[in-house]
C-alpha cells in the first residue's frame, strides 16, 4: 500500500498563519487514526506505524 500524505492546510501554510507544529503544541490536532502528522517539510511530529 503506497503512503499518501494528505496537506489539509495547504492555503493556511502558504499564508504563514497555521502549520502543524502550532496545532500539535496548542493540542488542537487529534491523531487520525492510520494517518502522521507532518509540517511543511514533512517531518514526522507524530510516531506512528509507517511499516504497516
Amino acid at each position: 500500500m503506497a503512503r499518501e500524505n494528505y496537506n489539509v492546510f495547504d492555503e493556511m501554510y502558504k499564508r504563514k498563519n497555521f502549520t502543524w507544529s502550532d496545532a500539535v503544541k496548542k493540542g488542537k490536532i487529534l491523531v487520525i487514526s492510520g494517518s502522521v502528522a507532518t509540517d511543511e517539510n514533512h517531518r514526522t511530529l507524530y510516531k506512528g506505524d509507517l511499516v504497516g
